[in-house]
């Protein structure tokens, strides 16, 4: 992951799902160094390494971060790996971007169409009319709670930009996922 401003609070979490639903997950604590082992709630060992350097480009400043999780033992076919930057000062005015899957985190109005995606009613249609999406994934069109979940492979490319206005704040997540076909999930508090 690459991040283009000072870096944040952060953590690491291993996800189960059954299926498609998430069902469990567990934070790892890094707060004891850059790697270490822990056992999840279904008895798989998993061994963790992180790799946080100072980084600059095109004269910002940032941090890199290179993650790993690797299963030692057990089974576990249905996990991601996800990292959380909570944002105390989150705000519905966050700018949100996954390239060819998500523009300002698509806080449209919404509706359920059938494929193809054709508006008909003649109050939605024209020039003066709010943008109106198809139920997409999207955060929240209100304050609140928000989240949306992808594969990698849903974007162009496999990263997550945001941008706080309230508190200049700009961020660039990069995955270099060797499958991209993996999920990943974003949270916005």
């Amino acid at each position: 992951m690459k991040l283009t401003s000072p870096l944040p609070p952060f953590s690491i979490i291993l996800n189960h799902f059954k299926g498609t639903i998430p069902d469990s997950r567990h934070v790892i604590d890094t707060s004891g160094g850059d790697q270490g082992k822990f056992s999840d709630t279904n008895g798989n060992n998993w061994s963790w390494k992180i790799h946080i350097k100072p980084a600059t480009h095109n004269g910002h400043t940032g941090s890199e971060i290179q993650a790993s999780l690797t299963l030692e033992s057990g089974h576990a076919p249905d996990v991601n790996l996800s990292a959380e930057f909570p944002q105390e000062k989150w705000s519905r005015e966050n700018f949100v971007l996954v390239p060819g899957a998500i523009y300002n985190g698509n806080r449209y109005t919404s509706r359920r169409i059938y494929y193809p995606p054709m508006l008909s009613e003649p109050a939605e249609v024209g020039p003066d009319v709010p943008c109106i999406i198809t139920d997409i994934p999207r955060l929240n069109i209100e304050n609140g709670p928000s989240r949306f979940h992808l594969l990698s492979g849903d974007a162009s490319v496999p990263a997550i930009g945001y941008y706080s206005p309230s508190l200049q704040r700009q961020a660039w997540f990069q995955t270099t996922d060797s499958c991209l076909r993996r999920a990943k999930t974003v949270r916005v508090p």
